[in-house]
């Protein structure tokens, strides 16, 4: 058909059908409150040209992510070349204190763009460990109760707890002296519960007082311990200052002493209850100077 000598050449070129995919961590980064830790990105495959991946500050305003920490503030991109595309890049994650014991957590979205990284994606989970450790608060001074009586004092939380807090009191060694943190239950109770809703309400707790049989001043410490919430680790002790109301008296003859003149006698002078120290008593001379 006159087209024994016509040849030619038809170029093809193959569009890979592979895009290239963003390495991430695989597990959540841990990150402990008011400090910081490091996460690598890496390209899985070598791009066609330079691609630049964008890390997107996450909704919790206390984490931050920063891409160059020797620039002022937080840079969030990364770029890679074909020429050093297979070097992995570190990206700092910053968490900032807060005011409860709660640990926390956020998430970093990530995107690339250009060298056949177009459509790559993905997201990294932060997990913040709270470094605050909840504290009880109690009575800054001694507790004064009076023998035979009753007051009380008040625990508190310090700050909002990650679940129930049961708070226990422990019974003074000084059996004179009683905690009970239920006055209307039968016996003494010894707990208290804090919850997440009515954690900031202070809890009463009543110390009584038995009498007993002598003049002293006397003392007791009550130990407070709390578990659960993130109060696993408070404790505290509660001084108690018993104030006796019992005053003692001088045993002295209860009729009267007959001596005759020119003779001597004798008549005995007691105490009514043991004493708190040395006691001196003193007997003045009568007026008839006989």
């Amino acid at each position: 058909g006159g087209y024994g000598e016509a040849t030619g050449t038809v170029s093809i070129e193959v569009t890979d059908d592979d895009a290239g995919t963003l390495t991430l961590p695989s597990s959540t980064v841990t990150v402990t409150e008011g400090t910081t830790t490091t996460f690598d990105v890496r390209l899985s495959e070598e791009p066609s040209a330079t691609v630049t991946v964008t890390l997107a500050q996450p909704s919790n305003a206390d984490v931050k992510v920063d891409t160059d920490t020797g620039t002022n503030g937080e840079q969030n991109t990364l770029t890679f070349t074909t020429n050093d595309w297979n070097t992995a890049r570190s990206v700092t994650v910053s968490a900032a204190e807060d005011g409860d014991a709660d640990d926390d957590s956020a998430s970093i979205s990530v995107t690339a763009s250009g060298g056949g990284y177009g459509e790559a994606t993905g997201t990294v989970s932060i997990n913040v460990t709270d470094d605050d450790q909840g504290t009880l608060t109690l009575p800054s001074g001694t507790v004064t109760v009076g023998e035979g009586g009753t007051t009380t004092f008040d625990v508190r939380l310090s700050e909002e707890p990650t679940g129930p807090v049961t708070v226990t009191l422990v019974q003074p060694s000084n059996a004179d002296v009683k905690v009970d943190t239920n006055t209307t239950d039968t016996g003494e109770q010894t707990t208290l519960t804090f919850t997440t809703t009515d954690w900031s309400t202070a809890r009463s707790v009543t110390v009584s007082a038995a009498e007993d049989g002598d003049t002293d001043n006397d003392s007791a410490s009550i130990s407070v311990t709390a578990s659960g919430g993130g109060y696993g680790e408070a404790r505290g002790t509660v001084s108690i200052n018993v104030n006796d109301d019992d005053a003692g008296i001088l045993t002295l003859p209860s009729g009267t002493v007959t001596v005759t003149e020119g003779n001597t006698t004798t008549f005995d002078v007691r105490l009514s209850e043991e004493p708190t120290g040395s006691v001196t008593v003193t007997l003045a001379q009568p007026s008839n100077a006989d």
